[in-house]
């Protein structure tokens, strides 16, 4: 008895969802924002460092799984896609920072933390999408 091969995946399956990935991105800005620029206000940014570098990664997961969670395939791809545009939102936002820019913003965390912090909200993303994938038995 031979297997059945699978089914070639629809156009419909391997096309790119823009509106998935952009409304991604903005949530996890806007989660991100709510969460930690309120604690940033009354605690000072120093002090909340290691939680907002380890929000990233975690509200990266969660918005990586959001962004892939209807998709029938390229789940990764969604995801990290999300996550690449809510970092370069991040760095838009930081350019913007009326108080000195982006470089203001990079030393207040610190060049290592601020490249890693970066670095794993696109990880975080990657992995929610993964979960995604891996949980639909799919491919991504």
């Amino acid at each position: 008895m031979t297997a059945n091969p699978a089914p070639a995946a629809s156009l419909k399956d391997t096309s790119i969802h823009w509106g998935r990935i952009i409304a991604g991105a903005f949530l996890l800005e806007l989660v991100l924002i709510v969460v930690f620029v309120p604690l940033i206000a009354s605690v000072g940014l120093p002090r909340l460092i290691p939680f907002i570098v380890a929000g990233c990664f975690v509200f990266g997961i969660a918005c990586g799984w959001w962004v892939s969670r209807k998709l029938r395939a390229r789940h990764v791809f969604h995801a990290t896609a999300a996550g690449i545009l809510a970092t370069a939102l991040y760095l838009g936002l930081g350019v913007l920072n009326p108080e000195g820019g982006l470089r203001a913003v990079v030393e207040g965390y610190g060049p290592t933390t601020f490249v890693l912090g970066n670095i794993l909200r696109i990880l975080g993303c990657m992995l929610g999408g993964y979960l995604n994938r891996r949980n639909q038995g799919t491919r991504a």
